[in-house]
C-alpha cells in the first residue's frame, strides 16, 4: 500500500526531469547556439530532488491533517 501511495511522486517527478532537461536543451540550443544537450545523468538528479521534496511535502501535509 505505502509502495502505491508513493507512485504519484515518482511519476511526478519523472515528468518534472524529462521537462527540465528539455527545457535546458531548448534554451541552450536557442541562446547559446550549441548541441551540448542535458542527458540521463541529469535526469536521475532532477527526479531525486523532486522526489525529495515531494516525500517532504507529503510529511508536512500528513503532519497538518
Amino acid at each position: 500500500m505505502e509502495r502505491e501511495a508513493g507512485a504519484w511522486q515518482e511519476a511526478v517527478a519523472r515528468k518534472f526531469s524529462l521537462w527540465l532537461n528539455h527545457a535546458i536543451n531548448q534554451t541552450r540550443i536557442k541562446k547559446l547556439q550549441t548541441n551540448l544537450e542535458t542527458g540521463e545523468d541529469e535526469f536521475n538528479e532532477w527526479k531525486k530532488l523532486v522526489e525529495q521534496k515531494l516525500k517532504l511535502l507529503k510529511e508536512d501535509l500528513e503532519v497538518s491533517l
